[in-house]
């Protein structure tokens, strides 16, 4: 016999999820579903992945939403940060299907 019990759950929440995915946690399923969003609007440098989106590992994130089927590209440019220095960042842009 199979029984369901979400007592203490959100609905949204598996046993295991801390959160659901289009809240602003810090789960790996959050940080997809933020940069999804952002990708959706345009293309997205690291920089911004990081800073803005609050997403710490962002070619981690890409990678899994690659293995979830979405075409992201990457190409390359350089970003000054606030301390004046040079970097060599990703900028990603997700593939009309």
């Amino acid at each position: 016999m199979t029984t369901t019990n979400n007592k203490g759950r959100n609905a949204c929440q598996p046993a295991t999820q801390t959160t659901c995915p289009d809240s602003n946690g810090t789960s790996a399923e959050a940080q997809r579903a933020r940069l999804l969003a952002a990708l959706k609007r345009g293309p997205i440098d690291t920089v911004h992945a990081y800073r803005i989106l609050d997403i710490l590992h962002v070619p981690r994130r890409v990678f899994e939403l690659r293995g979830q089927g979405y075409v992201i590209t990457t190409s390359w440019i350089s970003r000054i940060t606030e301390q004046g220095f040079r970097h060599r960042v990703g900028l990603y842009e997700l593939e009309a299907k």
